[in-house]
């Protein structure tokens, strides 16, 4: 019993910026979004680790890996199968981030399991985001896995799709609705894009880099190349579909492919 409130409670938060200490960080929808470029570890599992995380431990272990995954009755352990081999991912990618964003992980798992990553800037609604995903998506079942926004975007997939979706990885997202403090400060940062979008982006870059690593160009250079590919439009379509996502707490309780959840220590 106690096993399983432990984990109503980390479903509902889903990696949420949790603890209250982090919660004015929270508002810049940061959650590490890049520094996972190269998967350092800044006193935790950075996100980058986290995504070599999805092959090691929903896709492809050596050996069959026990998963932890929800049923009627409780918390159960499933091993993984040969279903997993050469299943393709569905990478998601952060605020201002695109396809590079994954570019390691991408590599790395090239053999195994093709990845398919692409900007999420096309509509300014989590439903038509994640609508649009589907239709890029590789054909049939794949894994997908989400960062920040990303993760948001994901968590919109298994209400749409949950049948074509094989094992989940949520990295750095919450299940969460916007607060009203994190729209307004969402509404100061489209407003002040309008006028200097390069500020928009300096000023995140604290949210989204370990302290440690903001002068490291290796990592903010992209970063930033990054955002300026978004682009303004990109951009504020989608601060729009963060704003207005829906409380995904709700329905976590109805995903039933295994999954991986993770927040670094430093992220927030």
């Amino acid at each position: 019993m106690r096993q399983q409130r432990g984990r109503d409670r980390q479903l509902g938060q889903v990696g949420d910026a949790g603890a209250d200490r982090h919660r004015d960080r929270d508002r810049g929808d940061g959650g590490g979004e890049a520094d996972g470029q190269r998967g350092r570890v800044h006193g935790g599992l950075s996100v980058g680790m986290g995504g070599r995380a999805v092959s090691m431990a929903v896709l492809s272990r050596p050996t069959p890996a026990s998963v932890l995954f929800r049923t009627e009755t409780g918390l159960k352990r499933s091993e993984t199968d040969s279903s997993m081999n050469k299943l393709p991912l569905l990478a998601l990618p952060g605020l201002l981030c695109d396809e590079r964003l994954w570019q390691h992980q991408a590599a790395d798992l090239l053999a195994d399991h093709p990845v398919t990553s692409f900007a999420l800037t096309s509509h300014d609604s989590m439903a038509a985001l994640a609508a649009a995903a589907l239709a890029k998506a590789p054909a049939g079942r794949f894994a997908l896995a989400g960062l920040s926004m990303g993760g948001y975007v994901a968590l919109e997939i298994m209400r749409q799709a949950p049948e074509r979706v094989a094992a989940l990885a949520l990295l750095d997202t919450s299940a969460r609705p916007d607060t009203p403090e994190q729209t307004e400060f969402r509404r100061a940062a489209i407003a002040e894009s309008a006028g200097d979008f390069d500020a928009v982006i300096r000023a995140l870059l604290p949210r989204l880099v370990h302290p440690s690593r903001l002068d490291d160009a290796s990592l903010v250079a992209p970063i930033a190349a990054m955002a300026r590919a978004v682009g303004r439009a990109g951009y504020v379509r989608q601060q729009e579909a963060v704003i207005g996502r829906a409380d995904s707490r709700p329905t976590l309780t109805q995903i039933r492919c295994p999954t991986l959840v993770i927040c670094g220590r430093e992220d927030a």
